[in-house]
């Protein structure tokens, strides 16, 4: 994957399940049209801006671990320096 592209999906799916739960939410209310789609429309944007926020972030960490991950260091831990639960 392409740096960024997880930022994009994961706000794509944020916002259009935001858009669709406030569509299904105002025709369950009875609402009327406009103001359905206004507000599935206002869901979409403020979800999406919260889904790259969250994908920035996840993108981060994931990052982060793999340069940790690729020093060589990490390796299973030999059955004596295991800890008290080891006897």
């Amino acid at each position: 994957m392409q740096n960024g592209s997880a930022t994009r999906v994961i706000a794509a799916c944020l916002g259009l399940c935001a858009f669709m739960i406030a569509l299904i939410a105002g025709l369950y209310a009875g609402n009327p049209a406009d103001e359905i789609v206004g507000m599935g429309l206002v869901a979409l944007v403020v979800c999406q801006i919260v889904g790259v926020l969250v994908g920035m972030g996840i993108e981060s960490i994931v990052r982060e671990r793999l340069r940790a991950g690729s020093g060589g260091g990490a390796g299973p831990v030999p059955a004596e320096s295991a800890g008290p639960m080891s006897e």
